[in-house]
């Protein structure tokens, strides 16, 4: 199951980037990224998207964080997304708690809902899973250059 899913998350990831680079014109891979950034795309002048592991010694290895400058204006992390099959998911964020963010999503008219708790559970469970640390150490290994080249990416322009 943890292959399965890891092997999922990667490829949406992959997925996610392509259809950037194809959305917006001027945007383009950077082939040079920090140690925790396993594939990083400058979207306009100072906006970046990244694909990185997250929180002290980049922890938790699945996030895609859109930032302004070196100041993050929003995460996704993408272990808590619920796989049906390779095409069909459900994704639970997390509640909102900068200003920002809540004025958005308020201003959007988006409510918030419930989440019943066997689904709470798998998303714990499969978090647990992927993120799981031993003594403060990743057991899993970040995603390979051969998953973003398989996929079209070169660090070029598509």
């Amino acid at each position: 199951m943890k292959a399965l899913l890891i092997k999922r998350i990667d490829n949406l990831a992959a997925k996610i980037f392509r259809q950037v680079i194809v959305t917006f014109s001027d945007a383009q891979l950077i082939n040079h990224v920090a140690g925790h950034e396993y594939k990083k795309a400058e979207i306009a002048p100072n906006i970046y998207l990244t694909f990185q592991g997250w929180g002290e010694n980049s922890r938790k290895p699945y996030f895609i964080i859109l930032w302004r400058g070196s100041k993050y204006i929003m995460e996704f992390e993408l272990s808590r997304i619920i796989f049906k099959t390779d095409n069909v998911l459900t994704w639970i964020l997390n509640v909102p708690t900068r200003k920002e963010n809540k004025k958005t999503l308020s201003d959007l008219d988006y409510k918030l809902e419930s989440i019943d708790p066997k689904t709470v559970n798998t998303i714990h469970t499969q978090m647990t899973s992927i993120n799981g640390v031993v003594k403060g150490q990743v057991n899993l290994p970040p995603p390979g250059p051969e998953l973003f080249s398989t996929l079209g990416f070169s660090g070029e322009r598509i």
